[in-house]
């Protein structure tokens, strides 16, 4: 056992270090597949990606932002400040999207079948191979966005927020509120600003709202039913559907990147360069203290896995309690 895991609960013991693997630089964002086979690393300078937990290939890519592994597609999407890459798992470029800018964001169906990238004003749906599917215009720059498993997406300008349906049509919610952050679940959606959070119907009915919280890093678990995000800075809190409290964790450090696997048994969350993971009931499974600053997870859909990123490392933990 390393002496800088600490386990808090028996039953989930043991956790093992598998592999601890080295990039030749910082490292931005993490991804795996949904088996935690492939997991591709974004840094300063390149992708370098991982198979088995080995080294496969490093690939040069200069301003990147995001990365994402789809595992039913064997694809890797690389999002830089001029263009969106997409590569096979071998780092092979399958296709390249030139129409984005230093704000654009993406996020991609659960089945990879489109992904929705920004560009000012505009959201583009585009097709798994490249191809331009639809383009919506909106009268102000884009926020943030958030698709369901629906295929419904809702969306954050300057000045409204919008659902757009499957089928092209855009609902107006006549909203005055800026919203920072879009989240979506099956039958609802939360939206964010600086100082509230509110949950609305895809008819655009308000379904609750809640005031004067910092709320960031929010997703949803149990189909819907729960979500959790870190409030504040150093609480992690899940709520039901209701908006009412399921469990606190609090920390002594500020935590980021909360994320919860789809059953809601586990979630992960960092301060600095310590990793916690936090069982159902809100209580720490166990924790690991990293040499260097912590800056990114992944787990797979199983949760048998961890996959840590440091600054300059990438480690894997056999999640065996789990």
């Amino acid at each position: 056992m390393l002496r800088s895991t600490s386990i808090k609960l028996d039953s989930w013991k043991p956790v093992k270090l598998l592999a601890r693997q080295s990039v030749d630089d910082s490292i931005l964002n993490i991804s795996c597949d949904p088996k935690g086979d492939v997991v591709a690393a974004l840094t300063n300078s390149s992708i370098s990606i991982f198979a088995n937990r080995e080294l496969l290939d490093s690939i040069p890519l200069k301003r990147g932002k995001q990365v994402y592994v789809s595992g039913n597609t064997n694809s890797i999407l690389a999002l830089t400040s001029k263009n969106l890459v997409c590569y096979d798992l071998w780092g092979q470029i399958k296709w390249e999207y030139l129409a984005v800018d230093g704000n654009s964001a993406l996020c991609t169906t659960p089945n990879f079948d489109f992904i929705l990238i920004s560009n000012g004003k505009s959201l583009n749906k585009i097709g798994r191979f490249g191809e331009i599917l639809n383009e919506t215009n909106f009268n102000d720059e884009i926020v943030d966005f958030s698709i369901n498993n629906d295929n419904k997406t809702v969306v954050s300008t300057g000045t409204g927020l919008f659902i757009l349906e499957s089928d092209g049509t855009v609902l107006d919610l006549k909203s005055s509120t800026q919203y920072s952050n879009i989240y979506s679940t099956n039958d609802h959606f939360i939206a964010v600003s600086e100082s509230k959070m509110m949950a609305y119907s895809y008819g655009g009915l308000e379904l609750w709202r809640k005031e004067g919280k910092i709320v960031k890093d929010l997703n949803f678990s149990k189909d819907g039913t729960q979500h959790i995000f870190t409030s504040d800075l150093k609480t992690l809190v899940c709520q039901d559907r209701n908006g009412d409290e399921v469990w606190t964790y609090r920390s002594k450090e500020n935590l980021q990147g909360a994320y919860s696997l789809d059953s809601g048994r586990m979630v992960g969350v960092f301060s600095s360069s310590v990793f916690h993971v936090i069982d159902a009931s809100g209580h720490q499974a166990w924790s690991y203290q990293a040499r260097e600053k912590v800056v990114d997870f992944s787990f797979p859909s199983h949760g048998g896995d961890v996959i840590i990123a440091s600054e300059n490392k990438l480690h894997w933990f056999q999640n065996e309690g789990f």
